[in-house]
């Protein structure tokens, strides 16, 4: 089965994951691009906002058929509100994503709450991990992604 990591990162800290992992499984990693600037405090604000009302947002990636019905998509995205970044959950929105797994990055909320909106809004994913900085436990998941997507 093909690999792809697609992310979204406002602060950088997600992209340095998605990296880090792709690296580790030499995988492709591709961004997806939110069309809003979330810049600065104000930025984070209405990010939050967009992300707890499942706001739809312009995004674009470039994917050049890279995704099929035999392609896990690992996705890597903050965690804003309990919810993912809204570039990530407006692109299952338009694409059914069959084989699925999400990497949370956050700054030590609960994820919990988002795992639950995205599986009852998108179906199972068959992994969930979260790397928080305020666990200090990114190095630990990184070794359990990478076991695990060596199966």
């Amino acid at each position: 089965m093909k690999k792809i990591i697609l992310y979204y990162s406002r602060t950088g800290n997600s992209k340095r994951v998605a990296e880090k992992i792709g690296e580790g499984m030499d995988i492709e990693i591709i961004p997806i691009v939110d069309e809003n600037k979330y810049k600065g405090i104000f930025g984070f604000v209405r990010a939050g906002f967009c992300a707890a009302r499942w706001k739809k947002v312009k995004y674009s990636v470039d994917l050049k058929e890279k995704i099929n019905d035999e392609t896990h998509v690992y996705f890597v995205s903050p965690v804003w509100a309990n919810h993912s970044a809204s570039a990530v959950y407006s692109f299952l929105m338009d694409n059914d994503i069959k084989t699925k797994s999400i990497i949370f990055t956050n700054k030590g909320s609960s994820p919990e709450k988002a795992y639950s909106a995205m599986e009852e809004k998108f179906g199972k994913f068959q992994n969930k991990y979260c790397i928080s900085n305020n666990e200090n436990n990114e190095d630990e998941i990184n070794k359990l992604i990478l076991k695990e997507g060596s199966n």
